[in-house]
């Protein structure tokens, strides 16, 4: 299942999820549009909503127009169409769906691979920034909506486990700036981190048993990784500016991130090994 995200504007940290998540390590998405404006008579013979096959021009290799009732899956996003930041669900053959109705603004964190459902972060405004409050909250297709975890002037980034029995995040929760938490389903809290400057942009290894994170305890942002317990926290890189948005590789065994630099950011993998230090590499110029 794909989806669409939006970044809450103004927000000086990544929203629901970064950049390199976004791209993913399978791939990217490319989106495609063809053929000429009007159809001629051999696709409009073809009838509507069915594959043509376009006329090459000289030197161009043939193109087929998709038939987008057939595309499996669906796509969730957000969009402020009826007024508010809403989600909503476009699914092949089918009408878009719109799936929240509440005056706060809904942000799409993470959709299931499963299809079962979606993490979103409801966010509500004041008439201070004292009175920001944010919830995630678990959102079945099928079923109630769960809170997870308190709300807070900061609760956000969920990362799930892959087989779903646990997710971390973070929260200002008991007085701190931001800290890890780890929520299972059922209720279960367990505070991960204690740090006072800060931890952030959680994201748990394909096998459940580690989490990369950012953190700014030795003075900037940099990568660190710990056990799924919050245990044995090793720092990554020592980078004199941001190291953000760390995502594994399929596998385990790599993790990408975004480098601030002079004159931008750049996509960068750290190759991790059990007996020795891991090794940079810069993926872009």
């Amino acid at each position: 299942m794909a989806s669409c995200t939006h970044v809450r504007r103004g927000n000086a940290r990544r929203g629901a999820i970064g950049a390199i998540g976004a791209i993913g390590w399978s791939g990217a998405l490319v989106i495609a549009c063809g053929g000429s404006p009007s159809p001629s008579a051999s696709e409009r013979s073809a009838g509507e909503g069915a594959p043509v096959e376009a006329a090459p021009r000289a030197g161009e290799a043939p193109t087929t127009t998709l038939d987008s009732s057939t595309l499996p899956g669906s796509i969730v996003f957000v969009s402020e169409r009826d007024g508010d930041l809403e989600v909503y669900r476009w699914r092949a053959g089918a009408p878009e769906e719109r799936l929240t109705r509440d005056p706060a603004a809904d942000f799409v964190a993470e959709v299931a691979a499963d299809g079962s459902g979606y993490t979103r972060v409801v966010t509500v405004d004041g008439a201070v920034p004292e009175a920001h409050l944010e919830q995630i909250v678990w959102t079945p297709f099928v079923g109630e909506p769960v809170p997870i975890g308190p709300a807070g002037r900061r609760a956000r980034g969920p990362s799930w486990a892959p087989d779903r029995s646990f997710v971390v995040f973070e929260s200002d929760a008991e007085e701190a700036f931001s800290d890890l938490w780890r929520w299972e389903p059922g209720g279960a809290l367990r505070r991960l981190t204690t740090t006072k400057d800060g931890a952030f942009e959680p994201a748990v290894a394909p096998d459940g048993r580690s989490i990369a994170f950012v953190s700014t305890s030795d003075g900037n942002p940099e990568i660190y990784v710990m056990a799924a317990d919050g245990t044995e926290p090793r720092r990554l890189t020592t980078w004199r500016r941001d190291d953000l948005s760390p995502q594994w590789s399929p596998e385990g065994t790599r993790l990408a991130f975004l480098r601030r630099e002079q004159g931008g950011e750049r996509l960068f993998v750290l190759e991790l090994h059990e007996a020795r230090p891991p090794e940079e590499r810069r993926l872009v110029p």
